[in-house]
This record gives structure tokens, C-alpha cells and sequence, in this order.
């Protein structure tokens, strides 16, 4: 066709990007395997569109390696703690936001951005069954001590739900 340069298309249904398995070093140095998932698609404005098509050379590469780097950030900054006992929604909604301008950007609508599979890696189960095992489990027992504590039960009984023996103090 005279004037036009080439015909491009793209699909402005919704796609899931599952962003495979990175390793990544945490703050406390613990190495875990994690899994990003991003949902996302194209915005309905003509511009949206047209910033879709012409803003960036290979839009699905480029969203991919783009969410994979601030994935990296995101979960760097965190601790093991962190990672596992925080709040998917909370990271989901950090990740979300950190990726949502520069995708706005180039005319995409992001719908959500969140933490796949969580895994450690190599040595990591180790380290973390270890010293972060045993400090994850005394604040649990000084929690259910503390809830057992407003209970007028035998200390015997006590003892054994925060799982010490019949003969120890709460």
C-alpha cells in the first residue's frame, strides 16, 4: 500500500506472563528460586495502542526483562522473614506499582504483578532450618505462651501446648 511502511498487530486481550524461575540473593544472603507472574494488557486508546505498537522494538521481551529487573529489586530489598511470612497481597501491590508507570508508558494497563512459586536454593534450606527455624519457632511459642497465659489452665497442660514439659514456668 503507497505510504505506509509496514502493517504491524497487536493483541489487546489480557496476557499472563509467567517470568520463570530467578535466583535471587535476599538481604539477609539467604538464596531463594522466585517466580513472577504478570498479568497486563494493552490500554483501549487509540494512543495506548499506537504507543504499543511504536514505543518499544519487542514489547513482550521487553516487558519481561523489565518486570524480571524490578522482581530482582523488589525481592532483594527483603529479608527470608519477609519474603515468607509477609503479606502476598503487600508485595504484589509493591511490585505492581513499581512496574505500572513505565508500562503505562509504553500503553499498557497492568492488572497485577505478584510472587509465583517461592523455593530456596541450594545451601539455603539448610541455613534456614537452622538458626531462622529455631528463632521463627521461639516467637511463635512466647506468642501462644502469652495467649495461654489469660487461660486458667493446669500448667501441665500449658506447658504442653507451647511445647515445653509439665514442670516449666510460663
Amino acid at each position: 500500500m503507497p505510504g505506509i511502511d509496514h502493517l504491524a498487530k497487536t493483541h489487546v486481550r489480557e496476557r499472563v506472563v509467567n517470568l520463570g524461575d530467578e535466583e535471587i540473593t535476599l538481604k539477609d544472603m539467604t538464596v531463594f528460586t522466585v517466580d513472577g507472574v504478570l498479568v497486563y494488557r494493552v490500554g483501549d486508546k487509540q494512543e495506548d495502542i499506537y504507543k504499543a505498537l511504536f514505543e518499544v522494538e519487542n514489547l513482550e521481551n521487553a516487558v519481561r526483562l523489565y518486570c524480571i529487573s524490578i522482581l530482582r529489586e523488589v525481592v532483594r530489598e527483603m529479608t527470608y522473614e519477609q519474603l515468607i511470612g509477609g503479606e502476598p497481597e503487600q508485595i504484589a501491590a509493591k511490585l505492581t506499582e513499581r512496574v505500572d508507570e513505565q508500562l503505562a508508558a509504553w500503553g499498557l494497563i497492568v492488572k497485577s504483578f505478584g510472587l509465583g512459586d517461592l523455593s530456596p536454593y541450594g545451601d539455603t534450606l539448610r541455613m534456614i532450618q537452622t538458626p531462622a527455624a529455631a528463632k521463627l519457632k521461639v516467637n511463635a511459642l512466647k506468642e501462644v505462651a502469652a495467649d495461654v497465659r489469660g487461660l486458667e489452665l493446669d500448667p501441665r497442660i500449658a506447658a504442653a501446648l507451647v511445647g515445653g514439659h509439665g514442670n516449666q514456668k510460663l
